[in-house]
């Protein structure tokens, strides 16, 4: 399970002429909208910590998330197609993992303002605590509080998170675990390769990234390609 924060960074071009209409109240309204979210996304604002046996708890002692506010000499402009880069990764918080890890963050979050008057808003969570439909959920439920919705709204229809970890524990209880009634593949191993018996020579290859970058224009007219 890898210690590390999934990093995470948001755009936003300038849309006003008046930039003071929008950046004196963003840091504010983060702040506000995020110590409500965490209310239910509790387990966001504690700290992990080692236990026996080299395994991870999380204890949720409330010490809570970071927000940090950037003013930047930069433009959007700057950062062409927003490839990863050094100066992409400075717009996200720093995490200094020699600390203890009962000292950093779970959620860690950085509101940089552009010169040209665009922002940023930068994101760290911590992937051993979130994968990746945990952490839009949380993204998507700040998002909606930060808009102004209303709360009762927010969250109703089953959107609040699951986080009821004794689900995990039925394995250590076989005389009362259920017998699946059906072969669910996607807990089984991947399969390999035809012609091999493992996929130890396909880990062994190095591996790429390739970034895709969707805009309102292409998303609303692409098709699905096979």
């Amino acid at each position: 399970m890898p210690l590390t924060h999934s990093p995470t960074v948001y755009f936003y071009p300038t849309l006003l002429t008046d930039n003071s209409i929008v950046t004196t109240s963003a840091i504010d309204t983060m702040r506000d909208s995020l110590s409500k979210v965490l209310v239910h996304f509790y387990p966001l604002a504690g700290r992990l910590q080692w236990i026996k046996g080299g395994r991870l708890e999380l204890d949720c002692n409330s010490m809570g998330a970071q927000l940090f506010e950037v003013d930047s000499e930069t433009k959007l402009s700057d950062y062409g197609d927003f490839s990863p880069t050094p100066k992409i990764g400075e717009l996200i918080p720093h995490i200094n993992y020699t600390h203890p890890i009962n000292e950093l963050p779970l959620l860690l979050v950085q509101l940089t303002h552009f010169s040209c008057g665009g922002t940023s808003v930068g994101l760290a969570i911590s992937h051993a605590l979130v994968d990746g439909q945990s952490a839009l959920h949380f993204i998507n439920t700040w998002a909606k509080i930060a808009r102004g919705e209303n709360l009762a709204d927010v969250f109703s229809k089953g959107n609040l998170p699951f986080i009821d970890r004794t689900a995990l524990r039925r394995s250590e209880q076989p005389a009362t675990r259920p017998t699946p009634r059906f072969n669910h593949s996607e807990f089984g191993l991947p399969p390999v390769l035809i012609g091999q018996t493992d996929d130890k020579k396909e880990r062994k290859k190095e591996t790429d990234r390739v970034m895709i970058q969707c805009v309102a224009p292409t998303v609303s007219s692409s098709h699905a390609v096979t």
